[in-house]
């Protein structure tokens, strides 16, 4: 991995229009194409690790399942024997225990994977083949990082439910009784729904501010291992000044491929979209790392080490004095 530049001192600007001999992929098409340089020869093992990263993770959650799995089993032999000696109480905490494990088991094993993972697309990006034991690599040098910059992103994410919690309880509380301002500007609007949706449209645009902003947190921790978990954000923050429409832009032009892969999920009664998810996981997230490379001075070069330009397009990055 590339250890020749920081993040210390960032001070990242709007990315200028390029002039016409530098040749750096801006547009959504034109990074898309990158990624597809940069994967020829790689598709196959690259969507090897994909599919072992998502494995694992998806093994975790499973085993924080087990307590409702094995409470599933009762209910099918003995409903009427369950019902009887299981309490509704003992039904929430049986629920509460395997929410916990779910979490438990995201935050201790799919933290470091998803760092794991971010670093396999950066050796993409070094000219490196694609490898699974690359996934492997954050649980010995950066496994606490990993853990609370997973743990950091997760508390964020539901700080943005808070909305639809907080209208999705107070709509159930006035319960179908119009309010008399909203009746007078929506006649006929119930005032559950109005809230409801109110709630959902603000969590649904903090969801997506969130997540363009630290976009590039995993990538900076894969980078750089000994950085502070909030470093990493506040550089993602940071290098996100002016670059979140672009980022979002690349990554609605993938919304085709997706759609596609839904369609195949219909017509091949899954099988489509579980085989085709792993190549489009890999496509997209490498296009995701030639937009980190560009807007942290990284030139993806292929064959090549990503190495700082003459024509950088942000300020430099100098060394923490």
């Amino acid at each position: 991995m590339n250890q020749n530049h920081s993040f210390d001192s960032f001070q990242p600007q709007p990315i200028p229009d390029p002039s016409p001999n530098e040749g750096m992929p801006r547009s959504a098409k034109q990074m898309r194409a990158e990624a597809q340089r940069l994967l020829k020869g790689n598709w196959v093992m690259g969507s090897v690790v994909n599919f072992v990263c998502q494995l694992i993770t998806g093994f975790s959650v499973i085993l924080g399942m087990i307590p409702m799995y094995v409470f599933g089993f009762f209910i099918v032999i003995s409903p009427e024997e369950l019902e009887a000696a299981v309490s509704p109480g003992m039904i929430l905490l049986l629920f509460v225990i395997a929410f916990l494990l779910c979490f438990l088991g995201l935050l201790l094993i799919a933290a470091p994977l998803t760092v794991g993972c971010h670093r396999v697309h950066l050796e993409i990006l070094d000219g490196k083949a694609p490898a699974v034991s690359d996934l492997f690599v954050p649980f010995k040098k950066s496994y606490k990082k990993s853990v609370g910059a997973y743990a950091m992103y997760l508390l964020l994410s539901f700080l943005a439910l808070l909305p639809t919690m907080v209208c999705g309880i107070l709509g159930v509380t006035l319960g179908g009784d119009p309010s008399d301002v909203v009746a007078t500007v929506v006649p006929a609007v119930d005032v559950g729904a109005f809230l409801a949706l109110g709630g959902y449209l603000v969590t649904l645009v903090l969801a997506v501010v969130i997540s363009l902003r630290y976009a590039l947190v995993f990538f900076i921790l894969a980078e750089e291992p000994d950085m502070r978990v909030l470093d990493a954000f506040r550089n993602s923050r940071m290098a996100m000044k002016g670059n979140k429409w672009r980022l979002f832009c690349l990554q609605i032009s993938f919304a085709g491929w997706f759609l596609l892969l839904m369609l195949a999920h219909v017509i091949t009664c899954g099988m489509g979209s579980m085989i085709g998810s792993y190549p489009l996981t890999l496509y997209f997230t490498t296009s995701t790392a030639v937009f980190y490379a560009q807007v942290t001075h990284r030139v993806p070069r292929g064959d090549e080490p990503l190495t700082q330009t003459e024509n950088d397009y942000l300020p430099p990055m100098e060394e923490n004095q």
